[in-house]
């Protein structure tokens, strides 16, 4: 079931969103915590009404939020917040004059009220 949800303020021009989603996915699907590719599931969406802090300088923030199913000791869940970490440190466009606020978040579902069906075409 692994989701991984990726919001960027749209300030951030040229946001290579093919290129972190794949890299994001080949990261995590290393994982042994992740036991199928196909349970990934990543998405990127800009963002274009947003706000940060109360100054006007120029600012910007890519927020990740991994979604999974508990059972992960704290030190996987860490394992799988820094390799999400990593492809953003790298991969994030840096604008001159821009404070960028990168992070990510690891949420545990609620087994119990969580519904998946693999449909076949």
């Amino acid at each position: 079931m692994p989701y991984l949800k990726i919001d960027y303020t749209d300030n951030l021009l040229g946001f290579p969103a093919p290129v972190i989603l794949a890299k994001v996915n080949e990261l995590l699907a290393e994982s042994e915590a992740i036991r199928d590719e196909f349970d990934l599931k990543s998405s990127v969406s800009a963002l274009s009404n947003y706000k940060i802090g109360t100054q006007e300088e120029a600012r910007a923030f890519v927020y990740a939020q991994f979604y999974l199913f508990p059972g992960r000791s704290p030190e996987t869940r860490k394992d799988l917040a820094n390799r999400i970490a990593s492809v953003l440190r790298r991969h994030v466009p840096r604008p001159p004059g821009v404070r960028i606020l990168v992070s990510v978040e690891m949420i545990e579902m609620n087994r119990d009220t969580y519904r998946v069906e693999t449909l076949e075409g």
